[in-house]
Formats: structure tokens, sequence, C-alpha cells
């Protein structure tokens, strides 16, 4: 039997069972042309891969699989589908292995599995017991950096008006604003972008956590029929959300070096927290002047992810007549960027006590 049809055949009977039973999702090369690349931050090239493990890559033209090999060991892989071959076992992926542009990517869950199939890593060792401790954050620290994140940007205008002023624009003309006024009061400010760049959502928390910030601040503006509406919206993190769950979706994506109640602790104390800085902001801005319309909780990823106290601010309305005035004025996007550092400023006075 030639290797092509032998590798045929392997995939045939180890892709077959779980194809039949409706857990591989195919995505065909057709429907993956034109699309983004996959994030760097939940994927990985496999030839990176190979050349990290010191393996050597194999194509079979005929079935489009992918192998890594090393020695009399292999991994296969089939573009379009959640499922890899590693050694004489299958491996369930959290995401469907993709093609872009003649490169192959593999999901990080895979990772592992490979690097105990060459021995490039020990075998995983049995999972600790939990601690009964939960650790938690200190109550008392310092706020140094701010993550200011303006929404949508790139392919993502969103919202426009109908007189043309479009989201991604001016939020990110505020969040620069934001950024040096924050600086100008000897805080740190960083940004998840500073162009018409998109990013996407699971990405920006993790951007902030790779900056730095103390605190994470998502910048949007809002639409809505009803063009009568009009005001200023505050969301944090709905502590209705089981952190739980999120904990281990965080975890998933990459190694924090802490156990899933620890995490589950710090993300419960940080969404407390972010109600108190929406609250802190929801009275700066009354003092300045503004129509706050709402402060409540939401369950929007970049908040609930979110390993710091965070806060998504609607600076107002696209839809209505007037508010779209205002918000093309410098001087009214100055006295929004005013209220977001004062109430920041408050929040760091609350905590720092």
């Amino acid at each position: 039997m030639s290797r092509s049809k032998a590798l045929a055949w392997l995939l045939a009977c180890s892709f077959g069972p779980w194809a039949a039973a409706g857990s591989l999702e195919v995505v065909t090369a057709r429907r993956m042309r034109g699309a983004p690349m996959p994030s760097s931050l939940y994927f990985v090239g496999l030839d990176d891969l190979a050349r990290r493990l010191d393996a050597r890559l194999g194509w079979d033209a005929k079935t489009g699989a992918r192998s890594i090999e090393k020695g009399q060991k292999r991994a296969v892989v089939l573009p379009g589908v959640a499922f890899a071959l590693v050694g004489s076992e299958g491996v369930p992926l959290r995401e469907p292995v993709v093609w872009r542009y003649g490169r192959v990517y593999v999901p990080r869950s895979l990772v592992p599995r490979l690097e105990e199939l060459f021995h490039t890593r020990p075998a995983r060792p049995s999972p600790p017991r939990p601690s009964p401790r939960r650790v938690v954050p200190r109550k008392h620290r310092v706020i140094r950096c701010v993550c200011v994140d303006p929404g949508h940007g790139g392919k993502d205008p969103g919202a426009i008006s109908r007189w043309g002023l479009r989201e991604k624009d001016l939020v990110l003309a505020v969040g620069q604003m934001l950024a040096e006024e924050l600086r100008s009061r000897g805080l740190q400010a960083v940004m998840t972008r500073r162009s018409d760049v998109f990013i996407e959502l699971n990405d920006r928390p993790v951007l902030a956590e790779r900056l730095g910030a103390d605190l994470f601040i998502s910048i949007h503006a809002n639409s809505c029929p009803d063009r009568s509406v009009r005001g200023v919206e505050v969301y944090y993190a709905d502590e209705r959300y089981d952190p739980r769950a999120i904990a281990a979706e965080v975890l998933a994506s990459g190694d924090r070096g802490r156990s899933a109640g620890a995490e589950e602790a710090l993300l419960a104390q940080y969404h407390r927290e972010s109600r108190l800085l929406a609250e802190k902001l929801r009275s700066a801005m009354a003092r300045n002047g503004l129509r706050v319309r709402k402060v409540k909780g939401a369950g929007f990823r970049v908040l609930l992810r979110a390993r710091r106290p965070a806060v998504l601010v609607e600076i107002g309305y696209l839809s209505n007549y007037t508010e779209e005035r205002l918000l093309r004025t410098r001087a009214h996007r100055r006295r929004i960027v005013r209220a977001i550092a004062d109430g920041v400023e408050d929040f760091r006075q609350a905590v720092e006590r």
C-alpha cells in the first residue's frame, strides 16, 4: 500500500467515527479564503511549531492532511477539523484547525500534547488537590496604570450616525484624549489601539494584562431606533454571571500559574470593584454636568474576562441629533474625558486608603 493510501486509510479510520457522530466541523478552503488571520493568542503556526520541536512537516496532496513527524512518532491534523491524531490517540480540539494563505494554524491547546508526544516536556502530572484557602487580591493596593480601550476599529465601524459620524473614529479620538488626561494627573495610560485597526474582543482584556494595567476602561458610543434617547451609560461586569465558568475559560486560554479556585476568587473580587468604579464614574459625570442615563451590570465579554476592575462607557447616542452634534465638539469630548478621569481618581482614593 502506498504512503498516500495508507494515510487516507488512517484518516478515514481515525476521523471518520467523530465525523459521523457530528462532532467534527469541516470548513472548506473556499470558506476560509479572505478570512482574517487567526489570533496569535489562541493559534500557533504548524511550521513554527515544527521548528520549535525539531520535527519535520508532512503533507498529503490527496487528503489535504498535514502531519508533524519526529522519528517514528507522528501527529496528523486536517484544516477545518476540530480534531487531531496524536500518535495513536484521537484528540478533540476546542477550535478547528485553520488554513490561511498557505499556512496551517493549530489551537494552542494542542501544543502540550505534541510536546509530550515528542518528549520535549514531561508528562502531565495528576491535577493537584484544590487548596482549602481561597487567594484574593489585596484590598488596599496602588492604582498606577489605566488601559483605555477604544471600541471597534478597522473592519468594524460600530454605530454610524445619520450624519456620517462613525463610532470607531469618535471613540478613538476620545480615548486618546482620555489617555493624555490621565497622564497629566500622574497616572500611566496605555491603549489597546492607537489607530484604525481591529482587535478581537477576547484579545482586548489580554492586552490590558500584558501592558500591566490596573484598570480597564472601554469607550463606546450608542445608537437606538428611538432617536429621542440620549445620555451616558456605564456598564460593569454583572455579578450574576458565574465567575467559576469564566475562570475556567480564562485559564484555558493560557497557563496563569494559579488554581481555578484562586482565579475564580480574583475575578469575583474584580467584578465587585468594577461596580464601585462604575458608581464613582456616575458621581463624577453628574458633577461635570453630563446626563447619566443608566449604570448597570452587563455580560459584555471584555468586562467578564478582564482580570482587573473594568467598565464600559457609552459616551452618548449617535442616533440623537442633539447629542451627535455635541459629540463632534472638542469641548463636549473634553467634559466627558474630565468626568471619567475624575471618577478614576475617586476610585483610586477609595481603594488606596
